[in-house]
């Protein structure tokens, strides 16, 4: 884990939390911006949010998954400008 987790977070906070650090990695490394990267981490969060943690097996993957896809979701809209 990236974190010291919170045990007073709910489970989908504290995994986000856990591994905040590495998503800021990878939507950063992917769009070369702080600010373009703290965008798709907050819409990752919102995704995150809804998801039945029940049913993710892997959770870092499956928000590194949701990362990688918010920013290549990003780096179109920003292509089109």
């Amino acid at each position: 884990m990236d974190r010291a987790v919170d045990h007073a977070m709910d489970p989908a906070t504290a995994a986000f939390v856990a591994h905040r650090n590495l998503l800021f990695t990878v939507a950063y490394e992917m769009l070369g911006s702080a600010a373009d990267a703290e965008d798709v981490l907050q819409e990752t969060w919102l995704l995150w949010a809804g998801v039945d943690l029940h049913a993710v097996r892997d959770q870092r993957a499956y928000l590194v998954r949701i990362t990688t896809r918010q920013a290549l979701k990003r780096l179109r809209t920003l292509g089109r400008r």
